[in-house]
């Protein structure tokens, strides 16, 4: 399949990406509620079973951990389209977020 030519501007391609993202979020919030959740609550069958509680807690924290990295690309993202916003419209990108250490 042949690569197709895009027909949007930049900005409305930029907002199909952050509809796209924001509905990957909403997926990622329905599958961790949903899914996830309900799976980690059942790994405890005895509260007073220390194995099953430190099982439960490293599932949660990689769980935890996973959607940690996915929000900090998705900040990392959206830092990258403000800053290229910036640009178009004749502001120096790294007076968008001095405080927030993105610089780079």
């Amino acid at each position: 399949m042949a690569a197709v030519e895009p027909k949007l501007t930049d900005l409305e391609s930029i907002q199909v990406m952050i509809d796209a993202t924001a509905n990957e979020l909403q997926g990622l919030a329905w599958m961790f509620c949903n899914l996830l959740k309900p799976s980690i609550e059942n790994v405890v069958t005895n509260p007073e079973d220390l194995n099953q509680v430190k099982n439960q807690a490293t599932l949660l924290k990689s769980v935890l951990c996973g959607y940690t990295a996915k929000e900090s690309a998705i900040a990392e993202l959206i830092k990258s389209f403000a800053k290229k916003e910036a640009v178009e419209t004749g502001i120096d990108p790294t007076e968008i977020c001095p405080n927030a250490n993105c610089n780079h």
